[in-house]
C-alpha cells in the first residue's frame, strides 16, 4: 500500500507528500521529512511510518496533541480518508495503490512481519511494476477503464507475483490484473505518478543497501537464516535498554548535549520505554532547561497511568513548578496549602450530586497573616462521556471561599468550597465529576495551588483564562 498525505490549509495547502518506507518525522524543524511552518506545531512533533501493511502516527512525546479525526490519539492506525490535525495544519490520508505478494513467509524479525526486509523488498517490487503498468496502461489510448469495486477504496493497481520455489529460482513475474485509470486523467496526474515511482525507487534501493540487519537476512535474495539465529537478534526492550546506558555514560562523562540528542533519537524510537523520559527530565533540569524537563514530567504521567512512574512524574513536576515559581519572586511565601480532600455526600433527592472540598491552609513563617486576607479559589472540572474535560456546565465553575474562623494553634487555618449539580442535570447534560484545582491567595497575590488530579495542572494552563482543557 501507498500512502499520500495531503496538505488542506496553511501556506503548503494541497501539496501531497508519499510517505516513504522510511518514518517520516513531522515538526517545525526544517531537518523534519515534513515541515510544518506552524507555530502549535513542536520541533519535532509526531512519526509517521509503514506498520503492518497500514500507517501508524505516533506523538514524540510533545506537549502538544494530535487529534485523529477530531479525536485526540497519541498514537494511532491510519486509514483511507482520516484526518490528521497537527498543530493547526491538517493533513489527509490517501490510499492509492495496494498490491499483495505471495510466496514463502517473510522472516519474522523481533516478532514484526512488516519489518523483515525480503518481504518489504518483495513488496516494493511489486508496487514499482504495478505503478509502472498503471503508466503504460494510462499511454494506450484504446484502453477502456476498469470499473471499481462500489465497496473499495480507490486502487490504482492491484500486483500479484507468482510464487517461488525457492530464494534461488528466478524473482517472481508481477501481473497487474487492475488497472483503473480514471478517465478524466491528466499529463500533470501521469507525470506526479512517475515523481513518486522514483520516491519509492530510491526508497527500496537504500532498503536494499543498508547494513542494519545481519548479512543473513539484509536482503530478499539472502540465504534464509537459521531460527536460532533469528532468535539470538535483540529484543526492543534490549536495544533501549541498551541504547539508555550509552546516554548514562554520556552524562557521566560530562556530554550532556550529546546525551540528550541519544535520549530524543530513543524516545522516537521506542515512545513506550519509560525509563528514557526520566533520564532526560533530570538531564534537563541539570542543563537549566526546566521548561523542558517539566514537559517530560508530563509527557511521562500519561504514559505511566496507574503506574508508580506517574506518581513520581506528579511529584516531580509539583517540585520544579514550585521552584520556579519560589525563583521568580523575590517575596517570600506567606501562606501555603499542606493537605486538601474532598468528599461526595449521599445521595438526595434535591440535587444529582454534592461534594465538599476541604483545604487545610498553614502559614509559613512563625507570624501569620491576617485572617481575612486569605481567600480561597476552587476551579471543578467535569468529564464528558466522550472523554473530554472542561469546567463545569453544572454551575459556576469558579468558586471562592474566606475562613470561617480563625488561625488555629498550629498556624492552619480550614478553608472550605462545595459543589453541587442541580436536580435533573445530568439526565439533560450526560457526564460525571473529573477533579478541582485550588488556589490559595493572601492579599489578593497566588501563595500556592494545587490540584486533585494533578493531571489537571500538568496538561494545562490551570484555567487561568481559559473555558476548557482538552
Amino acid at each position: 500500500m501507498i500512502f499520500r498525505l495531503v496538505i488542506l490549509n496553511g501556506p503548503r495547502k494541497g501539496e501531497r507528500i508519499t510517505v516513504p518506507i522510511e518514518p517520516l518525522t513531522i515538526g517545525r524543524d526544517p531537518e523534519c521529512g515534513l515541515f510544518l511552518d506552524d507555530p502549535e506545531v513542536a520541533a519535532r512533533h509526531a512519526v509517521v511510518e509503514h506498520f503492518q501493511g497500514g500507517l501508524l502516527v505516533r506523538d514524540l512525546g510533545t506537549m502538544n496533541r494530535i487529534l485523529v479525526n477530531k479525536r485526540e490519539a497519541p498514537r494511532a492506525v491510519l486509514k483511507h480518508g482520516d484526518v490528521i490535525e497537527i498543530g493547526r495544519t491538517s493533513l489527509l490520508v490517501q490510499a492509492f495503490v495496494q498490491a499483495e505478494v505471495k510466496g514463502r513467509p517473510p522472516e519474522v524479525i523481533d516478532g514484526s512481519p512488516s519489518r523483515s526486509p525480503a518481504r518489504l523488498v518483495g513488496i516494493g517490487l511489486a508496487l514499482l511494476l504495478a505503478a509502472a503498468g498503471v503508466l503504460r496502461l494510462q499511454s494506450r489510448s484504446d484502453l477502456t477503464p476498469a470499473a471499481p469495486e462500489t465497496n473499495a477504496p480507490p486502487l490504482v493497481g492491484i500486483a500479484e507475483p507468482a510464487p517461488t520455489a525457492s530464494v534461488s529460482a528466478p524473482p517472481p513475474t508481477v501481473v497487474v490484473v487492475t488497472a483503473a485509470v480514471p478517465s478524466g486523467a491528466t499529463e500533470a496526474e501521469i507525470q506526479r505518478l512517475r515523481e513518486e515511482l522514483a520516491v519509492i525507487k530510491d526508497a527500496f534501493r537504500t532498503l536494499a543497501t543498508q547494513s542494519v540487519w545481519p548479512p543473513s537476512v539484509a536482503v530478499a535474495t539472502a540465504a534464509p537464516a537459521p531460527p536460532s539465529a533469528i532468535q539470538s537478534l535483540p529484543s526492543r526492550a534490549e536495544l533501549s535498554a541498551r541504547a539508555l546506558a550509552a546516554a548514562r555514560r554520556e552524562v557521566a562523562a560530562g556530554r550532556l548535549e550529546a546525551a540528550d540528542a541519544m535520549l530524543a533519537r530513543l524516545q522516537e524510537q521506542d515512545p513506550d520505554y519509560l525509563p528514557a523520559y526520566e533520564t532526560r527530565a533530570l538531564l534537563m533540569e541539570r542543563r537549566g532547561l526546566f521548561e523542558g524537563a517539566l514537559g517530560q514530567w508530563a509527557v511521562l504521567y500519561q504514559r505511566a497511568a496507574g503506574r508508580p512512574e506517574a506518581e513520581r512524574a506528579a511529584d516531580e513536576w509539583a517540585r520544579i513548578s514550585d521552584e520556579r515559581r519560589r525563583a521568580a519572586t523575590t517575596v517570600p511565601r506567606r501562606v501555603e496549602i499542606r493537605s486538601l480532600e474532598q468528599q461526595r455526600f449521599p445521595d438526595a433527592p434535591d440535587y444529582d450530586e454534592m461534594r465538599l472540598v476541604r483545604v487545610l491552609a498553614a502559614s509559613a513563617s512563625a507570624v501569620c497573616p491576617a485572617a481575612g486576607s486569605i481567600r480561597l479559589e476552587v476551579l471543578f472540572f467535569d468529564e464528558a462521556p466522550a472523554g473530554a474535560v472542561a469546567l463545569t456546565r453544572a454551575m459556576p465553575a469558579r468558586v471562592e471561599a474566606v475562613p470561617t474562623a480563625g488561625w488555629g494553634p498550629d498556624h492552619t487555618l480550614s478553608l472550605n468550597a462545595a459543589y453541587v449539580v442541580p436536580l435533573g442535570f445530568r439526565r439533560r447534560t450526560p457526564g460525571r465529576f473529573h477533579g478541582f484545582i485550588a488556589r490559595l491567595y493572601c492579599e489578593g497575590r497566588l501563595e500556592d495551588e494545587a490540584a486533585k488530579p494533578v493531571e489537571l495542572l500538568i496538561r494545562g494552563d490551570g484555567g487561568r483564562g481559559a473555558t476548557a482543557i482538552r
